[in-house]
């Protein structure tokens, strides 16, 4: 039986061309626009496709846009997105689109005589506005780009309340593919309210072990490197059901999905490797770091946690851990240099350098 896992309505084929409310809806598990490619067309109604994507993904996935436009990710609908800057050097805002960074407002370098703008043409119409106005003289060799190079200072900015539902809606859409009952997950979801709990429980994933912490220090020199992660883990035991959520391999967090659980235990992982686009096993990603058998001996206990662990987690993360601090800095730096290699990689090659 396919069930929306945030109205409860058992889910219907189209009927036709004609979309009801509970007609199914192809859901992109991790969103599209951030390259993920895992989707289903079980765990989400028509009208709930449409609202979270409203309320949730629009605004979660422009707090990674400048990641995104940087290692030009694929997506199953082809977009020419934007995202806006301040060229650090004069100042102004630019505009960053297919592989260029333009000013929002032509700009004239007086000392080494040079015209920045959105396109030749903006630039020579300014040119010829500078002349008017006495700037330059009509001898002076004046140079005009439509491209600015320099240090740009692109924008990451976090919307508490979004940024924790984003990655609640990524867990829960996992956790309802892979069979978990929508009753486990009222940790994430309402389910008298139908909606996704605005008290959402994140918990910071850092290194429990030293091979752990040994992959985490060394994956960005990994051929796999940066991926889209995904491990679910349930525990009768513990009564504790939560998704670990890794997204660019820099943002980790655990996601609590039902602190109360009385389900069946349950290990599921999704690997994407972002510049391959393709899926790959937690064997291969732990062994592309690691050695073929500490690798395998991560694998059973990669990314778990108990619930003392969770509580003692989410304690240190409240009162500001230095350590935390230092991890999430340096997972953050990481994506960071990355990103900018990537784009250096693709700029030269498109200017054929």
């Amino acid at each position: 039986m396919r069930i929306c896992y945030l109205t409860g309505a058992r889910l219907k084929q189209k009927n036709g061309g004609i979309l009801e409310n509970e007609s199914e809806s192809l859901e992109h598990i991790i969103p599209n626009a951030l390259g993920g490619r895992l989707k289903s067309k079980d765990i989400l109604s028509h009208y709930a496709n449409q609202h979270l994507n409203e309320t949730v993904d629009k605004k979660f996935v422009k707090i990674f846009e400048a990641f995104c436009l940087r290692l030009e990710l694929g997506r199953d609908r082809p977009a020419t997105p934007s995202m806006r800057g301040k060229h650090s050097h004069y100042g102004v805002d630019v505009i960053f689109k297919n592989n260029r960074f333009y000013p929002t407002k032509p700009v004239f370098d007086e000392q080494n005589m040079v015209i920045y703008a959105d396109s030749e043409k903006t630039g020579h119409n300014y040119r010829t506005h500078l002349l008017a106005k006495g700037k330059i003289a009509a001898a002076d060799a004046v140079r005009v780009f439509d491209d600015m190079a320099g240090s740009i200072e692109l924008k990451f900015e976090l919307d508490n309340k979004v940024f924790n539902q984003g990655f609640a809606k990524i867990a829960v859409g996992f956790a309802t593919l892979k069979g978990v009952a929508r009753e486990y997950l009222r940790s994430a979801v309402d389910i008298e309210k139908n909606r996704l709990r605005e008290d959402i429980i994140l918990i910071p994933s850092v290194p429990k072990s030293h091979i752990e912490q040994e992959f985490e220090l060394q994956v960005r020199k990994g051929s796999h490197y940066p991926v889209h992660g995904l491990v679910l883990y349930g525990s009768r035991k513990d009564r504790l059901l939560y998704c670990h959520v890794e997204l660019f391999s820099a943002f980790q967090w655990h996601v609590i999905l039902d602190d109360n659980y009385e389900g069946e235990d349950i290990f599921h992982s999704y690997i994407h490797q972002l510049s391959m686009d393709s899926e790959i096993t937690l064997n291969e990603y732990l062994c592309s770091v690691l050695s073929e058998e500490s690798g395998r001996a991560l694998a059973p206990c990669y990314k778990r946690i108990t619930k003392n662990d969770a509580v003692n987690l989410r304690t240190r993360h409240i009162i500001g851990s230095d350590m935390m601090r230092k991890y999430t800095y340096f997972k953050f730096n990481s994506l960071c240099a990355f990103s900018n290699m990537i784009y250096l990689r693709r700029k030269m090659a498109i200017l054929g350098l």
